[in-house]
């Protein structure tokens, strides 16, 4: 009997990445985290304590931890609230929920429209909707004038996220 062996078995599959990592591994360019900002996860119980009313469609869609970041940039504001959904499809599910609950149906440039999407609130504010792998992302940008330049910044949030996760 011949027994071979190569080296450590690769996991099979994109690379996994945690909502930690996520959270601190982006550099924004004059982007800074607010004053309040660190790093807490919230779960199917817990995420009920930071967003009360809104967390149940959350929680349905399969939600395994959700944590938020907000950044600042002189007078505009990020929010990021990122979720890890253990699947790609409870995040695409919830992505096609979302855009359709809101309207968003605009895709953010670079990404299809099945990828990441936005609708236009007052002024130049936008939210955005995205999904990468397992993960969900919602991104309120606000404080702008024109919508463009959220649109910008929306893309160069995402084409981080994206890059790190694989």
């Amino acid at each position: 009997m011949i027994v071979c062996n190569n080296g450590p078995t690769q996991p099979s599959g994109p690379p996994q990445v945690s909502l930690k990592e996520l959270y601190d591994s982006t550099v924004y360019n004059g982007w800074v985290p607010d004053s309040g900002s660190q790093y807490v996860a919230y779960d199917t119980v817990t995420i009920f304590n930071e967003i009360n009313g809104a967390a149940q469609p959350y929680v349905e869609a399969g939600l395994v931890t959700f944590t938020l970041k907000h950044l600042e940039n002189t007078n505009l504001s990020c929010l990021i609230w990122m979720m890890n959904l253990g699947t790609s499809a409870k995040a695409v599910a919830l992505f096609h929920t979302t855009i359709v609950k809101y309207n968003a149906s605009t895709a953010v440039p670079t990404f299809g429209s099945s990828d990441a999407s936005y609708a236009v609130q007052a002024g130049g504010n936008i939210n955005v909707y995205a999904h990468f792998n397992q993960f969900y992302f919602e991104l309120d940008l606000t404080g702008y004038d024109n919508v463009s330049d959220s649109i910008k910044d929306a893309q160069y949030f995402l084409t981080k996220y994206k890059a790190i996760i694989g």
